[in-house]
């Protein structure tokens, strides 16, 4: 037996459409940049070379299996090391916390906007204000920043800059 094992990896092929966006074969989802294709072509495969050595999770970059283990093991961070820091939702009176501000500003707009995001959001993931669609609901949250409404004095727009 050999030291190394072969190890069958699907080969990576995706194209581009009309609107130079790459597109999947296997499912036909379209994403902008080549990069982000690439890592969505890798969840095909199934194939997960990061592993939490604490529990069954597998992801596909070292920097997902390190938020996995901020997020579900703090207690197992090396000595020395910082507590990680949590952002927490500006919005008066919410206890929401998270470690990354992606997280909160999604909380923020889903919890503290949702009159706001109802007048853009259509379906799941397009806007109304621009018909843009969008591949998924947090891809339209991101979206949806620069579509919503706010009055003008509404205390929403400098708690979400916090988290923008």
């Amino acid at each position: 037996m050999t030291k190394y094992q072969a190890i069958h990896i699907m080969p990576i092929k995706y194209f581009l459409n009309q609107e130079n966006e790459y597109v999947c074969q296997i499912c036909g989802e379209t994403k902008r940049l080549q990069s982000t294709m690439h890592y969505h072509m890798k969840k095909h495969e199934e194939a997960k070379p990061y592993n939490c050595k604490l529990c069954n999770y597998g992801c596909l970059q070292k920097c997902t299996l390190e938020h996995h283990m901020k997020a579900k093991h703090p207690e197992q961070q090396q000595q020395g090391k910082t507590k990680p820091a949590v952002i927490k939702c500006p919005h008066k009176g919410c206890d929401f916390e998270s470690l990354t501000k992606s997280n909160c500003r999604i909380h923020f707009l889903r919890k503290h906007c949702k009159e706001l995001i109802d007048e853009v959001l259509d379906g799941k993931a397009s806007c109304k204000a621009c018909n843009k669609e969008h591949s998924s609901p947090t891809a339209f949250y991101y979206h949806a920043v620069g579509c919503i409404a706010f009055e003008e004095g509404d205390e929403r727009i400098s708690q979400l800059q916090s988290v923008v």
